[in-house]
């Protein structure tokens, strides 16, 4: 099978077609109920808002963790004796 196709593939070269072609959904009738690519805008967009929303989601993580931190290190700060820091 593999000899097979590589002998149609050196026929179609041959001939100048590209050596594997995808099937022509026109043709077969496999494809019917597809929409054409033109209509592929929905899926894009609801591609983009994905994208966009998970890139405030990890914006939001990410200014909440570092609030996090810095009250974290404010109540540290805050709870450090004044003789330590006098002594520093």
């Amino acid at each position: 099978s593999t000899g097979l196709l590589i002998r149609r593939s050196l026929v179609r070269a041959q001939v100048g077609e590209p050596p594997f072609s995808w099937p022509d959904a026109s043709i077969t009738g496999r494809f019917k109920n597809a929409p054409p690519m033109s209509d592929a805008s929905l899926i894009v967009a609801l591609e983009g808002l994905l994208i966009f929303g998970g890139v405030l989601a990890f914006g939001i993580w990410q200014l909440h963790s570092i609030k996090k931190d810095q009250e974290a290190a404010r109540r540290q700060r805050n709870e450090t004796p004044a003789n330590d820091k006098e002594s520093s």
